[in-house]
């Protein structure tokens, strides 16, 4: 699979995803319009119950991504790798990126969800989700001042996550 979003009218990033008999592949690629300025791969030689790879988001300055578990922030002009959280591993989920730059992101194992500042800092941290039955979150929308998580679990639920103080409802 393959999608592309275009960042303040200079860069384009694509995002490719792929499985194949080797196993799974996914490349970011980012062009402005003189053509292909960097490209980052990667890939796992078998294809598990879960995408290992996920594109997170993007902001006028870095791109954020999911790999092999650890999320990674590149720089958007250079390519170069901004930051790395491998004390917070995680799988695919869901995950947002504010106006300031503030990445939301969940996941199905490993963490729940996790707030992360543009530099890279854990804001906050949820190993598990805040109710047992919650699990699978597969979607997120900012309502207000809220984050709002939609989980596969418990008939479709919905949980709602304070963007000041981190307190569930």
């Amino acid at each position: 699979s393959e999608m592309a979003s275009e960042v303040n009218g200079v860069y384009q990033v694509s995002f490719e995803h792929n499985y194949d008999e080797s196993g799974e592949y996914a490349a970011i690629i980012v062009n402005d319009a003189d053509g292909e300025v960097w490209r980052y791969e990667t890939s796992v030689p078998e294809v598990a119950q879960i995408d290992v790879f996920a594109m997170l988001g993007e902001t006028a300055t870095s791109v954020y991504f999911l790999d092999k578990g650890v999320v990674k922030s590149f720089d958007i002009t250079t390519g170069e790798v901004q930051w790395e959280l491998t004390d917070y591993p995680m799988s695919t989920g869901a995950s947002l990126v504010d106006e300031d730059g503030t990445l939301y992101v969940t996941g199905y194992f490993g963490s729940f969800y996790m707030v992360v500042s543009p530099a890279g800092e854990v804001l906050h941290h949820c190993p598990e989700a805040a109710e047992e039955d919650l699990y699978w979150p597969y979607q997120m929308e900012f309502v207000g001042d809220k984050v709002r998580i939609y989980c596969e679990s418990n008939e479709d639920a919905i949980v709602l996550v304070n963007k000041e103080d981190y307190t569930y409802t």
